[in-house]
């Protein structure tokens, strides 16, 4: 009955050891998250100055095997291009004032491979929310976890007229790429 009593003890104790545990990462400073698209006159790109988000995961014997949830986002005036007129333009576009925070946050993620993720949840811009699905590489390293990928969108999608200039004569693409290279912390 003594062996009986330790046996059960010890698959207590070593179960305990290898059990899920539940981890959130957050955006630090670290962080490159930029729009591209293109106009009639030249290609264009607008950084992001300022970025906030988190990733909850499960953790087995140091790889995730799950993530739980996920939020990301920005204030909208906080997207620039070093071009005051563009940037009025831009934030005119996507009814920064009135709708001032872009955002995608969701509780799916399918795993595809150990280092390939695509993240299923809601974007949010201009006052339109739509499901949207992201693709990302994915890397655990310790204390950290890096995301890096990128996402074609329309803006027309969203509502969005693209923004024009000059009388209508400069024109800007209606596809534009979120490109997004981030590491989350413990």
């Amino acid at each position: 009955m003594k062996k009986i009593a330790i046996a059960i003890l010890f698959l207590l104790l070593s179960s305990s050891l290898f059990a899920q545990q539940s981890e959130k990462f957050t955006t630090k400073n670290n962080f490159e998250v930029s729009i591209t698209g293109t106009s009639s006159l030249h290609d264009w790109e607008c950084t992001v100055r300022d970025f906030s988000g988190y990733v909850t995961v499960e953790i087995v014997e140091n790889k995730v095997t799950d993530v739980t949830a996920f939020s990301f986002g920005f204030i909208a005036e906080n997207l620039e291009s070093g071009k005051s007129s563009m940037d009025k333009k831009m934030h005119d576009a996507i009814n920064a004032k009135k709708h001032p925070f872009i955002s995608f946050k969701g509780n799916k993620v399918s795993m595809l491979s150990k280092r390939q993720l695509i993240f299923e949840g809601t974007f949010s811009i201009n006052g339109t929310t739509k499901t949207l699905q992201m693709p990302a590489e994915f890397k655990l390293g310790g204390d950290h976890i890096m995301l890096r990928g990128k996402k074609d969108i329309l803006l027309t999608d969203f509502d969005i007229e693209p923004p024009k200039a000059l009388l209508g004569t400069i024109t800007t693409g209606n596809l534009v790429t979120i490109h997004y290279n981030i590491t989350l912390s413990k």
